[in-house]
């Protein structure tokens, strides 16, 4: 019986007015403008982020993180690389891009994951740098794309087939689209099934 407007009034996707009819005997009447907490978002990533912790570092020439022995991460030497194989005798993986600072050890870096299938998601921020990066790992065409538009919102896609975000989507067979788009700060309000 309610009927809901909201107005952004900030910078922030969250900066929003809710405005609030009721609907009574078919009549629509107004009821005030202070019900901004009772138009909430629904949490907008349908999984958990796990922090990669010391038991998962490896020592050696070129270390790195294990992400449950299925894929490891580095941010040393002056890149952010991504390998399939634990190795640490070689510096290069598959994915490598570079970092603001080159002189970082292995603890510097905060590095989160999620495992959605045979998608590895991955949220890293290497040291003293603004933003995160969000890479995901297909571990069964050892591939990886970089995916910032999950930082908003990202949310998994029925019987398990894969990822949806903002401006795109990431199927576990490897299917990647993103649509070209001037829209940031996309937020995920609701599912119809």
């Amino acid at each position: 019986p309610n009927l809901y407007m909201k107005f952004r009034v900030g910078a922030g996707v969250d900066d929003f007015k809710a405005f609030k009819w009721v609907m009574k005997d078919g009549v629509l009447s107004y009821v005030g403008n202070r019900f901004d907490h009772e138009v909430k978002y629904p949490p907008q990533h349908e999984f958990e982020w796990k922090r990669a912790h010391r038991d998962q570092h490896r020592k050696g020439k070129h270390p790195h993180i294990s992400i449950e022995d299925r894929v490891f991460v580095e941010t040393v030497g002056g890149d952010l690389d991504i390998k399939i194989e634990d190795n640490t005798n070689v510096g290069k993986g598959i994915y490598s891009e570079p970092v603001e600072h080159k002189d970082q050890t292995l603890d510097d870096a905060e590095i989160f994951y999620a495992i959605v299938g045979n998608l590895i998601l991955l949220k890293i921020r290497p040291y003293q740098e603004d933003k995160f990066r969000y890479l995901v790992f297909n571990d069964k065409l050892k591939e990886v794309r970089r995916i910032d538009a999950i930082e908003d919102s990202c949310v998994l896609l029925p019987d398990d087939q894969g990822i949806i975000f903002s401006n795109g989507y990431y199927l576990q067979l490897g299917e990647f689209k993103q649509f070209p788009s001037s829209l940031s700060q996309m937020l995920f309000e609701r599912r119809i099934k």
